[in-house]
């Protein structure tokens, strides 16, 4: 009985697999199945009938599959071997599924957007597919890593940790003589493409996590910004509130804008409206959660950073200290702490039929609040309203059935499936409906009888990328992102009352609507239009300040 029982113990300890093998395993069905755009990416341009560059492509994935082998090797230690080989390699598949369909990459920003963004929008980037995808490549091979016969090693623990360790060197050594060999040719791809370091699933989610959680200071100092911000007394004394509206356009490139040359019309109302198109400006970041925070902060592209911002006051902060009302409208996923200082209402989650379905807003239901909030002023009064606008993938969804003006339509998330032709179509009848959303404003603001002098000014956070060298979405680094993710539209509207009340030429304004401009001038350009007086304020930076004639003396003072 007791041999029958040591040959069993023995069996268990010869048959299987050993455990290096399990990893290794891991390592490749990670590069090969896993990272189908990082591999079209770096094959691309490539002959691959020339053996130095079979031989080069073979090497990278030798030597990724080496450095996943020395990350394996290093955490999944006994019990945790299993639990750390499921995870790399559903995460794997998780993010390969998302990067191989969009041809975006994942850096610490991304991973931001992921934590932040709002619940629904996430949901629209998951559909069959995907699930799929997933299921395939990533949980099936976990139930074989969950269930397969691994050998257990005989010996002392020192003799186990000498073997791993062995593993960990061999690897790590191989990967440095195979990045010797090749290194011209690694360095020409690090350095003529930045962005396929982004690609390779999953160590740049992991990489790129551990970069968005690394510790942060939890009650940051407040940074006070314009503690000396006074308007003139003499706006007091006007009878009826004057009104700046800034409408947040969400993902709005400025290629699809008919105002800006676009050969479709798309802008058909504002090309009626008398508006002021400005035909040359970039966002701060690709991504909502850079672009938000950024184009409301005195600290410019160059300064800004997610540490240099936080506990920072911003924009909305220095006009409420000079005595201007400020109310935060929004349709989005939030003011991401911008308007926590301020009154704000979120309406993505309403449920009015006029304006709802299907669990959100369309954003006509900015322009309805606009208009019952003008009914009882009291101040001179800034709106932010945050739009839903052209968010992605799921275009289709951004505007009212009456609104699909270009047909075929885009009706996945799969947007590799589409035609180039339906996905544009989609995309354009989102800028359709943004033109009509910003000519209700207008028209809203010309006929409230409670409303002074009045303006508004249009700027979206980033732009978007349509297939275009089959890059889909935005959130690329800014450093590396196609121009179509940061060059935005801006436009600007003023009622006769108030471009005399500011002094401003309307000519000269269209005069300078090709000068180069970006987020950066949001915060001074706002503070000039509202006559807002403070060390913070940068004329240089002020879009209007070249078009403002000289201030005459104030007799009524």
């Amino acid at each position: 009985m007791r041999s029958h029982s040591m040959l069993r113990e023995n069996s268990a300890r010869t048959e299987g697999w050993s455990q290096f093998s399990v990893m290794a395993f891991a390592s490749l069905w990670i590069v090969l199945l896993c990272n189908r755009a990082f591999w079209t990416r770096l094959i691309d341009g490539r002959d691959l009938t020339r053996l130095d560059d079979v031989l080069f492509v073979v090497g990278i994935g030798l030597t990724l599959a080496m450095i996943l082998n020395v990350v394996l090797g290093v955490l999944a230690v006994g019990r945790l071997r299993r639990p750390v080989l499921i995870f790399f390699v559903v995460l794997a598949a998780t993010t390969s599924a998302f990067v191989d369909r969009y041809g975006v990459g994942i850096d610490r920003t991304m991973v931001q957007n992921v934590f932040e963004t709002d619940p629904a929008e996430a949901a629209e980037l998951v559909d069959g597919p995907f699930l799929a995808w997933v299921l395939v490549v990533g949980v099936l091979p976990s139930l074989w890593l969950a269930r397969v016969r691994v050998r257990v090693r005989e010996g002392s623990a020192l003799r186990t940790v000498m073997w791993r360790s062995g593993f960990v060197v061999v690897n790590l050594i191989g990967a440095v003589l195979l990045f010797a060999i090749f290194s011209a040719e690694y360095a020409s791809v690090i350095r003529n493409d930045r962005g396929l370091r982004y690609q390779f699933n999953p160590l740049n989610a992991v990489y790129s996590t551990f970069r968005y959680v690394q510790p942060k200071q939890t009650t940051p100092s407040t940074v006070h910004v314009g503690l000396d911000a006074s308007r003139p007394e003499v706006r007091r004394g006007l009878t009826s509130p004057s009104i700046f509206v800034l409408v947040v356009g969400e993902t709005a490139r400025v290629t699809d804008f008919s105002l800006e040359g676009h050969e479709r019309r798309t802008n058909p109302q504002l090309e009626a409206a008398d508006v002021l198109s400005f035909d040359n400006v970039t966002s701060c970041g690709t991504s909502t959660a850079v672009s938000l925070p950024c184009m409301f902060s005195d600290l410019g592209q160059r300064s800004y950073s997610e540490e240099a911002f936080r506990g920072r006051e911003n924009l909305l902060d220095v006009l409420a200290r000079a005595g201007l009302d400020v109310v935060w409208l929004d349709n989005n996923s939030g003011c991401k702490k911008l308007c926590d200082r301020v009154e704000s209402q979120n309406l993505a989650k309403e449920t009015d039929p006029r304006f709802c379905r299907d669990g959100e807003c369309f954003d006509e239901i900015l322009v309805d609040r606009l208009r019952t909030r003008l009914s009882d002023l009291k101040r001179d009064t800034v709106f932010v309203l945050h739009q839903k606008g052209s968010h992605g993938p799921a275009y289709w969804r951004r505007y009212p059935p009456e609104f699909e003006f270009f047909r075929p339509v885009c009706q996945t998330i799969n947007l590799d499936d589409c035609s180039a032709d339906s996905l544009h179509n989609a995309y354009d009848n989102t800028i359709l409906y943004t033109d009509h959303v910003l000519a209700r404003i207008i028209e809203t603001l010309k006929e409230s009888p409670n409303v002074g002098a009045s303006s508004m000014l249009y700027v979206s956070d980033h732009g978007e990328s349509l297939g275009e060298a089959g890059i889909y979405l935005h959130g690329a680094p800014r450093s590396i992102a196609p121009e179509v993710q940061f060059q935005i539209p801006m436009i600007f509207w003023a009622s006769s009352s108030f471009l005399k009340d500011q002094r401003l030429s309307m000519e000269c304004l269209q005069a300078q609507a090709s000068r180069t401009l970006s987020h950066d001038n949001l915060f001074h350009s706002v503070l000039g239009a509202l006559d807002v007086r403070t060390f913070a304020y940068k004329t240089d930076l002020d879009l209007f300040a070249p078009c403002r004639e000289a201030s005459p003396v104030e007799a009524a003072l």
